[in-house]
């Protein structure tokens, strides 16, 4: 199993920490030249759309070259743009560059995903994809210290060289082929939006809440009264919560099942997420481990909806499955930033954990329908 799955591993470290360094620099560069919270949300947005777009029709591309090429072509394509905002400075060139770096990293995802969902068994899935989040989010969590040794507009070039140095993975890949995956049409891709839509309010929900925190987290911090190095701890460490909480998640989905996980965790995240909205702590340490809460919670459950629908579903329509999942993801990523903004811009910092709770709420709700939909059907 490691033998086959080290050549998507060897890359998830690096386009983590080129893509955690560019959440928090973008963010800073856009305050910097003194754009608005909702205006932040749309170029996050953007990115977001970018990422629906590629989830959607990158699988046709897969089946036609094979993993390997495939994820070799979305790395160039997150350098490139990468490269190039190091040039942005108009509203609509900074939407432009986030949107084709979207199209990019949802068509690695879409690779990435399926890739090990087709690897792992039903009894291995739930850690394998556990694996694979700690790896990703560990070094998401870790990319904004680039920007401790990157000032200014040098943070682009760094992340370029990150997302270039990602290409050892598919140059490791002793095979390209897709083998027997049946290929990714639009038509497979509703069925499995209709046959799991209760589940994929999971990802929705999740993609949501994450695209908000990446898009407004820092200036979330910095209206909280944080300095820039403080805000920099602050994002770092709620990226890295998922480190304590992916194996738990992966481990209970395994051993009991992976709704069961969601249900647990998505309440907890609505917990947390609330008790910030209506009583945000004063000091950056209470910040910090509120935080950690939250995101801890949230962020497995894209995972654990991923792994409930891998289980119900053959191997020839893996390719359909994960892109329905990242669809979710990223249609909640869509709307999550330019809601959250907006509502930043009329209650206050507050808004965006407001809007976090909201959706981690609906995400409860989703899982307690979809026990009762399988209660019925068990029950004749």
């Amino acid at each position: 199993m490691l033998r086959r799955t080290a050549p998507i591993l060897a890359s998830v470290p690096f386009i983590g920490m080129a893509t955690g360094a560019l959440f928090l620099l973008i963010a800073l560069e856009l305050e910097r030249a003194d754009f608005s919270n909702a205006m932040v949300g749309v170029v996050t947005a953007a990115y977001y759309l970018g990422s629906v777009t590629g989830t959607v029709f990158f699988g046709r591309i897969v089946r036609r070259i094979g993993f390997r090429s495939a994820l070799f072509l979305c790395l160039v394509g997150l350098a490139a743009s990468t490269l190039a905002l190091s040039n942005a400075a108009t509203p609509t060139s900074w939407l432009l560059l986030r949107f084709v770096g979207g199209v990019a990293l949802g068509s690695t995802y879409v690779v990435t995903d399926s890739w090990l969902a087709c690897l792992a068994g039903p009894q291995t899935r739930g850690r394998l994809l556990a694996s694979y989040e700690v790896l990703r989010l560990g070094a998401v969590s870790l990319g904004p210290i680039v920007l401790v040794m990157a000032p200014n507009t040098y943070g682009f070039f760094y992340a370029t060289a990150l997302y270039g140095m990602a290409l050892v993975g598919p140059l490791l890949a002793a095979g390209s082929e897709v083998g027997g995956l049946k290929v990714h049409t639009g038509a497979g891709l509703a069925e499995m939006l209709l046959r799991f839509w209760p589940i994929l309010a999971l990802p929705f929900c999740a993609g949501f809440s994450n695209a908000a925190f990446y898009g407004l987290g820092s200036l979330y911090a910095l209206e909280q009264g944080l300095s820039v190095a403080q805000v920099t701890i602050f994002v770092s460490v709620v990226l890295a919560s998922p480190l304590l909480s992916a194996f738990p998640a992966g481990a209970m989905a395994d051993r009991f099942s992976p709704m069961m996980a969601a249900t647990l965790f998505a309440a907890l995240a609505c917990c947390a997420s609330t008790a910030m909205a209506l009583a945000p702590p004063s000091t950056i340490w209470g910040l910090g481990i509120l935080g950690v809460l939250v995101g801890g919670f949230i962020v497995p459950l894209y995972m654990l909806a991923l792994a409930h629908m891998a289980d119900h579903v053959s191997g020839d329509r893996t390719l359909s499955m994960a892109s329905a999942g990242l669809v979710s993801y990223m249609g909640g990523g869509l709307a999550g930033p330019a809601l959250s903004g907006a509502i930043m811009d009329v209650v206050g910092a507050s808004g965006l954990y407001m809007t976090i709770g909201a959706a981690t709420c609906v995400a409860t709700g989703a899982t307690l329908y979809d026990w009762r939909i399988r209660r019925r059907r068990a029950n004749g």
